[in-house]
């Protein structure tokens, strides 16, 4: 779909602009996994994102809802607890 494709490729160009900004890399790996259909990019962004800044607690949960589209729920797992130790969005 050209849409997609479009956002796709905005994704590439924020990638281009600032590959060292944690949220950047972040959302575009989510473009790039979900609209885009590349799973194992978007997941490979999200590690990245994580990497630079370790407290991103939206980049823990996009990894653990890719990890779970991979099919490695332990990771899944992991990760959503890493989100949670980093958000108030999981506290009762």
């Amino acid at each position: 779909h050209p849409l997609v494709s479009d956002m796709a490729q905005v994704a590439q160009n924020a990638l281009t602009l600032d590959s060292l900004d944690a949220d950047v890399v972040m959302t575009a790996g989510f473009v790039l996994a979900l609209p885009g259909g590349d799973i194992e990019s978007g997941m490979a962004r999200a590690e990245k994102a994580i990497a630079l800044n370790p407290n991103n607690a939206e980049a823990f949960r996009i990894a653990a809802v890719l990890s779970g589209l991979m099919g490695q729920h332990h990771k899944a797992a992991a990760a959503l607890a890493s989100c949670c130790r980093r958000s108030s969005a999981c506290s009762a």
